[in-house]
């Protein structure tokens, strides 16, 4: 992993929020589904990070664009066409 050359964040820095989020992704409280460590996120627009996230969670964000509109329009439609038991 390429942390400081790609999100200037040392190994030591990785580990404590590593530590701070338990071992798990920020987002759904897993581990990295594939094994791998968790990634880090930033933001793409001011590089800042913000956490470490699992494969799954970080491509959904990716793939929004970080986009909460978006988002919320996702959410929006899990909801209205969630199973009704």
């Amino acid at each position: 992993m390429h942390l400081k050359a790609r999100h200037n964040l040392s190994p030591i820095e990785y580990d404590e929020m590593l530590k701070e989020q338990t071992g798990v992704c920020a987002i759904c409280g897993n581990h990295n589904h594939n094994g791998n460590q968790l990634s880090v996120d930033h933001d793409h627009l001011t590089g800042r990070t913000r956490g470490l996230l699992c494969i799954h969670c970080n491509t959904v964000l990716g793939y929004m664009n970080d986009n909460t509109n978006l988002l919320q329009k996702a959410m929006d439609y899990l909801e209205k066409y969630k199973c009704q038991n």
